[in-house]
């Protein structure tokens, strides 16, 4: 009899680790699985086995593999990647029902979003140099805990991962925070904010300080890490558009006179409060605060 309350996400991730190593023909014939291809799962830009992977996934949690005998239902173990946070399609697979955040309050939807936040940051941690952008952690974390919200994320994921911070400073953990970035690569105020609480103050660029914090969750979450111990995963650098091919000199149109150089605009920081980790409206006053 199936137990599928005992797989959790990091039982899949096994079972697509030893995929990957064993290759497709040496995956199915380890654990005597048919190639089926009704449902699917998509994971860093492949489509996977939904059933062979949770025949495995199970194996690794309750140590019994799930072939077609034993699950029947294929749409039954596929329905337990997507409450697992996985993008899974398939016929007859019907969307996730979601509780709204304003229905079960605030207070608990943040607190389960930190839950699900830690669990998909340790699993980041696992990948050297592996970050995860504000985003698709909120979005993740809306998908694994059913509850949704129509808040944009920026006002609330502040105060998420400082939940996070505030359990891995209780754990004397690295703050997986770090591994959360944006577009650029850069970290929010929040972390700054959250270090500052359990630690003290930065002395430096915040985005220094994430870098080398990154390399802690890496040694301390089990990433591989490279001959020496790895480095620090530091944002990206922009690269500038050539303006010219290769091998050629850039064509200079001389009757053209330079245009004025336009004037810089000074962006003014983020004000985020130091208790929810929310960005601060132009009146001041944050908006959860009383």
């Amino acid at each position: 009899m199936p137990d599928f309350e005992l797989i959790r996400r990091e039982h899949v991730l096994k079972a697509i680790s030893e995929y990957d190593e064993l290759g497709s023909a040496g995956f199915r014939d380890t654990y005597g699985l048919a190639a089926t291809h009704e449902y699917a799962f998509h994971h860093d830009g492949r489509r996977l086995d939904a059933r062979a992977m949770i025949g495995v996934a199970h194996y690794y949690a309750a140590g019994q593999v799930l072939d077609s005998d034993s699950m029947a239902d294929a749409k039954e173990g596929a329905r337990v990647l997507q409450v697992l946070g996985f993008d899974v399609d398939g016929p007859g697979l019907d969307p996730l029902r979601y509780t709204n955040a304003t229905t079960v309050g605030q207070e608990h939807a943040r607190a389960t979003w930190a839950l699900a936040a830690r669990e998909r940051l340790v699993e980041t941690a696992g990948v050297y140099h592996g970050t995860i952008s504000f985003k698709e952690l909120a979005d993740f974390v809306q998908r694994r805990s059913l509850v949704k919200t129509t808040q944009l994320h920026m006002h609330w994921i502040g105060d998420v991962l400082g939940r996070v911070s505030g359990e891995c400073a209780r754990r004397g953990e690295p703050f997986l925070a770090a591994l959360c970035v944006d577009a650029r690569g850069h970290v929010g105020g929040g972390y700054v904010t959250a270090v500052e609480q359990h630690r003290g103050p930065i002395s430096g660029d915040p985005d220094e300080h994430a870098a080398h914090e990154r390399l802690d969750c890496y040694r301390h979450f089990g990433a591989p890490l490279p001959e020496g111990g790895g480095e620090p995963a530091y944002a990206p650098k922009p690269v500038a558009k050539a303006v010219a091919a290769e091998g050629t000199a850039p064509r200079v149109r001389a009757s053209r006179a330079k245009a004025p150089a336009k004037p810089v605009v000074e962006e003014k920081p983020l004000v985020v409060c130091p208790v929810h980790f929310t960005v601060v409206p132009a009146s001041g006053v944050c908006d959860m605060c009383d």
